[in-house]
């Protein structure tokens, strides 16, 4: 064999021997694969200190103004009898059941984007003398006399950098008339002695006649609502911040009678017997908020004051060293988490296992652990960054040495959008996302925010027979104009209950924000408890067959249809239609013969009938618009619920409706 150097190149040139360099060229290449395969990955992490605040010198001035207000706006405050304490321990059957109080924006990158650090202090003995609903201490009491007397629920990870970017919103947990509002307060304090104490916040009037308080808002941030206004359920009140006497960003949720006595929202062994939550939040519910790629090691100080950084990319050029962090919250003792890259092929690249809290430690509210990985020279295409955490997968798709593709758009669905279990079973629905825009949506998913004493998991389906493909919880990549079909899946706990809850879906994918979310359409109302309950399936079908009820215009009247199967247990359920739209559209409903489609008694507003278990029914729904009804699909729906002699759903369906013209 003759070799000669080519002076221009640099390279050697070898007569015949092409073979033998491609040879010796991958056995370097694997070597060096083999070498970062092998090679130590560092990392860091831990749990973080946790937001506080004091409200013992402003909340006195503060139910002033809210007796004042209410006084002026002629409200009624109902007076709840109760002991003489300055905690509520009376009769609790008439208050208004409560939702979760925080909700991502559809911008945020977050799955989950809250936690819950402190609970109301039920013992007012003094400093040192902490006891919450579950009988443990956790909560606070300050040397001033202060016992913490809400729930503060903070906003993570980087809660700085979110509470700028207004991705946490505050949202009423029930409805009511808003009867105090402070805004435009210095909202990035961080310590005990601010020199401004006043918070933005706004106070809330139920109907029930409890107070609900939103405390520590966003400058400028909340509702154009003004006190004496009405809000929904649900309605955004404004945005996670750090106003007042605040350590970091959160909400201080408070709820107090006629008297000023703080009401525990929760019920527990050492608190009151019943909840007034829809659902009760669970106490630990351990959650991924966010799988987190960065370039460069994250930072984040245990000093709330300092701002860290996330470095969070989507990119990474050749050579850079990938961080993977997972962002947890309620990590458990002896509870680590997996943090791994994979290639674009699916295979495993490297992995590690962070750290977790010690019996000594205790659990911790919010903990963050990342590796760095040192990346192939080669390395190219899509990757994935994957947390596993309390048996579940968690996902991040980033690209090395690639662009990052544009942005594109969903819309998601969900049938059916009711289910009634009974508890420590599975309820299951189906869900389509649409990707409506020029660019594949890759690394899609969906999550739940909202706090459940379940695990909500996903896996694709095969659109034309149901039947499960791809990987439980595994991400995957929807091309431009195409849908892909999924089955979720809430496993509950045994022994829990829920009744009504609104669960909306996060559909979401990298190059994404998360679908749109429409009552009735990408969120479903989940109800259970530890008996066997009735579980009625319901669907809906309009003339067009495409969900939208047309009336041909204001005056007009307008049917659609709807078909049901119990597969729960037998029970006496009413059925009834209800709209969102606004105007005057009368409405009724009648059960009808499944074939003939003939009503089989004459309509009526609302109809109760026994729906027995494994049973089949059709009903018909009559609408007239009295008003012309703009194009709306998410205001404009009509709902027909199914419930139980307690008002909790037992089976819902819905459709737009419009008037034409």
């Amino acid at each position: 064999m003759q070799c000669k150097t080519h002076w221009k190149q640099h390279t050697p040139s070898c007569a015949g021997s092409g073979n033998i360099f491609r040879q010796i060229a991958l056995a370097v290449v694997l070597s060096s694969f083999a070498t970062v395969a092998q090679a130590q990955i560092s990392g860091g992490g831990g749990p973080v200190e946790m937001p506080r605040d004091d409200l013992s010198s402003v909340m006195p001035e503060i139910q002033q103004r809210t007796a004042r207000n209410i006084k002026k706006l002629g409200l009624r405050r109902t007076d709840i009898s109760g002991t003489a304490s300055t905690i509520f321990t009376g009769d609790r059957s008439n208050f208004v059941p409560l939702s979760f109080p925080l909700r991502l924006t559809e911008q945020s990158e977050n799955k989950v984007g809250h936690g819950t650090s402190n609970y109301v202090d039920l013992l007012d003995a003094g400093p040192g003398t902490i006891q919450e609903y579950t009988c443990a201490a956790r909560s606070y009491d300050l040397a001033n006399g202060y016992d913490h007397q809400g729930m503060d629920i903070f906003t993570w990870p980087f809660w700085w950098a979110r509470m700028d970017a207004k991705d946490q919103q505050v949202i009423a947990a029930a409805a009511g008339t808003i009867v105090t509002k402070i805004d435009g307060r210095t909202d990035r304090n961080c310590s005990f002695t601010p020199a401004d104490t006043t918070p933005n916040y706004i106070a809330v009037l139920q109907a029930d006649g409890l107070s609900a308080y939103y405390m520590h808002m966003k400058k400028d941030s909340l509702t154009n609502k003004v006190v004496g206004d009405t809000i929904e359920v649900g309605e955004v009140l404004g945005y996670i911040g750090s106003s007042g006497i605040s350590t970091a960003p959160h909400l201080h949720f408070e709820l107090q009678d006629a008297q000023g006595r703080v009401v525990d929202p929760n019920a527990g062994a050492c608190g009151a017997s019943k909840t007034l939550w829809k659902h009760q939040p669970p106490y630990r519910e351990p959650r991924v908020a966010r799988v987190g790629v960065s370039l460069g090691a994250p930072n984040i100080p245990n000093d709330t004051c300092q701002v860290g950084v996330s470095k969070f990319v989507s990119t990474i050029p050749t050579g850079e060293v990938v961080s993977v962090g997972a962002y947890l919250v309620d990590q458990l003792v002896g509870m680590p988490a997996t943090i791994a890259l994979l290639r674009p092929d699916g295979s495993l690249y490297q992995q590690g296992v962070s750290g977790a809290p010690s019996a000594g430690q205790g659990d911790f509210n919010a903990a963050w652990w990342f590796f760095n990985f040192v990346m192939p020279l080669d390395a190219i295409g899509a990757w994935k960054a994957r947390v596993t955490f309390d048996g579940k997968i968690h996902e991040r798709t980033f690209w090395m040495n690639t662009p990052e593709p544009a942005k594109t758009a969903l819309v998601a669905s969900v049938l059916p959008t009711s289910r009634s279990v009974k508890a420590g079973t599975t309820a299951t629905f189906f869900a389509t996302a649409l990707n409506f825009g020029a660019e594949t949506a890759y690394g899609c998913s969906i999550s739940s925010e909202t706090p459940l004493a379940g695990r909500l998991s996903f896996q694709t389906t095969n659109p034309a027979t149901n039947a499960l493909t791809g990987t439980l919880n595994q991400t995957v990549d929807i091309a431009a104009g195409a849908g892909q079909s999924f089955l979720v899946a809430v496993d509950v706990e045994a022994g829990k209950t829920a009744k009504s809850l609104n669960v909306p879906l996060r559909v979401d994918c990298v190059n994404t924000d998360a679908a749109g979310a429409i009552d009735g359409v990408n969120s479903f109302l989940l109800s259970f408890e530890p008996n066997d309950v009735p579980d009625v399936i319901a669907l809906s079908v309009t003339a067009s067959n495409n969900g939208i009820l047309s009336i041909a215009g204001a005056g007009a009247a307008g049917a659609f249809s709807l078909a049901t199967a119990n597969v729960g247990s037998t029970d006496t359920l009413t059925i009834a239609p209800r709209t969102t739209a606004t105007g005057s559209i009368p409405m009724s409903i009648c059960e009808t013969n499944p074939s003939t489609a003939q009503c089989i008694n004459g309509p009526s507003s609302s109809l109760s009938r026994v729906f027995a278990a494994g049973e089949n029914a059709t009903f018909a729904v009559f609408v007239t618009a009295v008003d012309a009804v703009p194009f709306d699909p998410a205001g404009s729906r009509i709902f027909v619920d199914i419930i139980d002699s307690e008002g909790v759903s037992r089976g819902s369906t819905s459709v737009a409706v419009r008037t034409d013209g």
